[in-house]
């Protein structure tokens, strides 16, 4: 056993182990990414369906919101002068 085990050996083994440990560093990293990679999609989709959930409910703000705004308004303000709201086609 004595001759089994020399320095050349411990070398050899020391390769070995380093490389094999690299190769599982790496796998673990990759796998790590992959999973983060996924989580930042299922994010990204969460904000999308809230941003279209947020833009489908808004309530429009029209010419007659605008001069229903206007009136109220003037008529608790009757020292301000309120300019007729513009209507656009």
């Amino acid at each position: 056993m004595n001759g089994v085990l020399n320095t050349n050996s411990y070398i050899s083994l020391g390769i070995a182990l380093a490389i094999i440990s690299g190769v599982v560093w790496i796998n673990v990293n990759v796998a790590k990414l992959q999973t983060t990679a996924e989580m930042n999609k299922e994010e990204l989709a969460s904000v999308q369906a809230r941003l279209r959930a947020t833009e489908l409910s808004r309530e429009s703000w029209g010419y007659q919101d605008m001069y229903r705004w206007a009136s109220h308004l003037q008529r608790d303000n009757p020292s301000l002068k309120v300019p007729e709201p513009q209507y656009e086609k």
